[in-house]
């Protein structure tokens, strides 16, 4: 349970990273281990991203506007796709190993590939 904590308060800033926009600070938060990701949590949000789109106001979306002037904000982000492949791939090898150390069991979890084994013979 705490390794699961620790996991979502670590990467938490990660995935604010990525739904504000910041796809760039998302891919140098791994090189920093995870520091670019917690000032990036704080910085303004691109316009066409998820974040502003659910979260600002018209006055904060005009700040957003002034900042990233070069951001079309009729196209939508590709921060969520990238998001997506990035977690997916981060994932994949823990759910690789949970399905298959799941498929050798039967429903009463033993194992059903090993076979079954003789009780040892009672001591005289």
């Amino acid at each position: 349970v705490y390794l699961v904590l620790l996991w979502a308060a670590c990467l938490s800033p990660a995935v604010v990273t990525v739904v504000k926009g910041h796809v760039a600070l998302f891919v140098a938060g791994f090189l920093t281990l995870g520091l670019v990701w917690v000032i990036a949590c704080f910085r303004l949000a691109k316009p066409n991203s998820a974040w502003a789109r659910r979260f600002y106001d018209e006055e904060k979306m005009r700040r957003s506007r002034q900042r990233y002037p070069e951001t079309d904000p009729s196209r939508p982000s590709r921060s969520l796709i990238a998001l997506v492949v990035v977690f997916g791939l981060i994932a994949l090898p823990f759910v690789g190993g949970f399905v298959a150390g799941k498929l050798g069991q039967d429903d009463d979890g033993s194992d059903v590939r090993a076979p079954a084994r003789a009780a040892p013979p009672a001591a005289p």
